[in-house]
């Protein structure tokens, strides 16, 4: 008899098998039912009678997204029937967060196992090519594959519905610990409610086991949500904290092939050291020791080494997020700020200046005569130059508030944070002589041989009464003056009466 039944869609088959053959677990029996994604859910009578109700078991564990309707836990002959209902199916093998992250950019996810049969949905949503084009065109961005690495024809299938779609693509390693961690919570859970029936057999040690794992178990849900690295980093130390009780806590996150790559004791029998990795690659180390119970080392080690990947799916997850966040921040052209990254950092600087009672700064650098110089040279030429005026607004930028960016074509802004009248000219005169001893030659300019740059600077203390937008429109009015009078040159807001 297979004593405990677990249910899955059969997209992630490859994936199942793969986490139940490393734990081994010699009483799970997998189960999988059809996927049906895009198409009406499959009934959960039809699906009980020709699978559930052939096989012999004393408990069962459904997972499946919104594909199964009319789900009922209530059938007899089960001590044990749980129904895990997910969102997406996706949010099996990565992080909820990083998934809508995916799909508000646009992203159109796949899996190894639906692409197997890629061809097979697009001919039952009842596209030929050119429709299933125009539709994936209109509403996506490109097609994501969230690898779990299982299948090694994923990539080319990834290709060819890419190709078939005239889409592109890219590819994110998941790999299975976010699976493991279910499927683990899912045969713990099933183990504590055997052992509540038969509580009179379990031993203490079985107890403090079983208790220890279901708190660990609600430690990394908190894990999981963390989107920064830094915050994973302070998370995975509370959860050793809270399970261990140790003396000696040490987190360090690095990737180096020096360090071990499975648990180890370090020479004390009362510390150890855990690699936190992710498929194979090591992410950093967790050095632990001085248990308030050292008699139980031997158990910590094997709890640990159930949690470990979760905590590397943790930390690459913060890396996909910050990854996500600095593109959608950034100029793809001179990878400086963009604008959106700009007001932000304004309005945030702004908040701050005021509460500290300091001016914030505004310099707005136009290039000049930059429209012949891309007529004259071309564009390629055009985009060095404006990558070579960024790295030198990157350089002026040197304390924490500051910031340059790129404000559109040819223009660029510098926020300096604590800067008066004087700081801020002299921090644009420096911007300008840089510009142009960069010796660009400008054949086609009336200013001067080589690339110069005009500057508008601003200058204020933030009040209610004075809004940031308002002094970014200053130093745009300065900007102006200075090109009127013959470019190349800095000019203040406060010397064209523009300040109120």
């Amino acid at each position: 008899m297979a004593r405990h039944v677990v249910m899955f869609c059969n997209h992630y088959q490859k994936e199942v098998l793969a986490v139940l053959s490393a734990k081994a677990y010699a009483d799970v029996h997998p189960v999988f039912f059809p996927g049906v994604c895009g198409q009406p859910p499959l009934a959960w009578k039809t699906l009980y009678e020709s699978l559930l109700e052939k096989i012999e078991c004393d408990s069962v564990d459904v997972i499946c997204g919104p594909c199964i309707s009319g789900m009922d836990a209530s059938l007899p002959g089960y001590h044990y029937f749980n129904i895990t209902g997910l969102k997406q199916c996706f949010h099996m093998v990565a992080n909820p967060d990083l998934i809508d992250q995916y799909q508000k950019n646009g992203c159109y996810l796949v899996t190894p196992g639906w692409l197997k049969r890629w061809d097979y949905f697009i001919r039952h949503w009842g596209f030929d090519q050119q429709t299933a084009r125009d539709f994936f065109a209109e509403f996506t961005t490109g097609i994501h594959l969230l690898d779990t690495g299982v299948d090694p024809d994923a990539i080319r299938n990834l290709q060819a519905f890419s190709a078939f779609l005239n889409r592109p693509c890219q590819v994110t390693t998941v790999g299975l610990g976010l699976l493991d961690l279910l499927l683990n919570n899912i045969v713990l859970k099933r183990q504590l409610a055997v052992q509540r029936r038969d509580q009179g057999r379990l031993l203490e040690n079985k107890q403090r086991e079983t208790s220890q794992y279901a708190m660990s178990l609600d430690l990394l849900k908190t894990l999981t949500t963390a989107r920064e690295e830094n915050q994973v980093v302070e998370k995975i130390v509370e959860i050793f904290e809270m399970l261990f009780a140790p003396g000696i806590l040490a987190c360090r996150m690095i990737e180096e092939a020096a360090l071990e790559s499975q648990p180890a004791l370090s020479g004390n029998p009362n510390r150890f050291i855990l690699p936190i990795s992710l498929s194979g690659r090591i992410l950093g180390q967790l050095e632990i020791g001085e248990f308030q119970f050292p008699e139980y080392t031997t158990q910590y080690l094997n709890l640990a080494s159930n949690i470990l990947s979760v905590c590397g799916l943790a930390v690459e997850n913060a890396r996909h997020y910050q990854t996500m966040k600095n593109l959608s921040n950034t100029d793809g052209l001179t990878q400086i700020a963009n604008r959106r990254r700009f007001d932000e950092h304004l309005n945030s600087e702004w908040r701050r200046m005021s509460r500290e009672e300091k001016p914030v700064g505004i310099i707005i650098l136009d290039v000049d005569l930059f429209k012949r110089f891309n007529d004259y040279y071309g564009h390629q030429a055009g985009d060095d130059c404006l990558r070579s005026v960024a790295a030198v607004l990157q350089k002026i930028c040197r304390r924490p508030g500051d910031l340059a960016a790129r404000y559109g074509g040819e223009e660029f802004v510098v926020i300096l944070s604590g800067a008066d009248d004087d700081g801020a000219m002299q921090r644009a005169g420096m911007i300008r002589d840089a510009v142009e001893k960069l010796h660009i030659p400008h054949e086609d300019s009336d200013v001067s041989r080589y690339v110069t740059a005009s500057l508008g600077v601003a200058t204020r203390i933030p009040t209610s009464r004075f809004p940031a937008n308002d002094l970014v429109l200053a130093a745009d009015k300065a900007l102006y003056q200075a090109k009127m009078t013959g470019r190349n040159r800095v000019v203040a807001a406060k010397d064209v009466s523009v300040l109120p």
